[in-house]
């Protein structure tokens, strides 16, 4: 690896100057290679690669689920409730 360049990459960052702009002025001014520049940003600024974590879907559960209102208990199976009156309750 070549100090000079390694220096010259951390200076141009440090001062600001986005990657791009960096690898277009070493290619075409200094004459680089591509995997010569690739090289050093991999050493100054490791490819930091995350798996991201599927969501998890939330899914309601009614099964056998009771819930008196009133005079009326509403239960469920699924996704389907039905209604029950209970004697005597107005």
């Amino acid at each position: 690896m070549n100090q000079q360049l390694l220096e010259y990459v951390k200076s141009q960052l440090s001062n600001g100057v986005a990657r791009v702009e960096i690898e277009n002025a070493l290619m075409v001014s200094g004459g680089w290679s591509k995997s010569d520049i690739d090289g050093v940003f991999a050493l100054i600024v490791p490819v930091k690669v995350e798996i991201p974590q599927q969501p998890q879907a939330f899914v309601p559960s009614f099964q056998n689920t009771q819930a008196p209102v009133g005079g009326v208990t509403i239960s469920g199976q699924g996704s389907c409730y039905g209604f029950k009156l209970k004697r005597g309750v107005v």
